[in-house]
């Protein structure tokens, strides 16, 4: 059996999972775990005025600019755009219904 003390800082993905006293810090079981570790590129920008999202590696990213009149970008499936700094998306920039498009600014770790 393996107890964890979660802080409240974590983000954990529980379904019909409640704490007996309603906040952090508390113990639960745990029966495995998965860790995924991000792709990063935390050096490289992306800095287009047309960029071409079906070549996108899905790394985190030291800032992310797209778009600018005069430029086209649509998107054709639902993507994630992740930077360390900051995400900035100008004009001519179209996400159709049944697409998506999440934007993550986190650290680089």
């Amino acid at each position: 059996m393996i107890y964890w003390v979660i802080p409240h800082f974590y983000n954990i993905g529980l379904t019909n999972f409640q704490l007996n006293s309603g906040t952090f810090p508390a113990k639960m079981e745990i029966d495995w775990i998965r860790w995924y570790t991000l792709k990063k590129d935390c050096n490289a920008p992306i800095d287009n005025c047309s960029y071409n999202f079906q070549n996108h590696d899905n790394k985190v990213k030291k800032h992310i600019k797209i778009g600018g009149y005069g430029c086209e970008n649509f998107l054709t499936s639902k993507i994630m755009l992740k930077a360390k700094e900051d995400i900035t998306i100008y004009a001519s920039f179209e996400v159709p219904l049944g697409t998506g498009l999440d934007l993550d600014v986190r650290f680089c770790y």
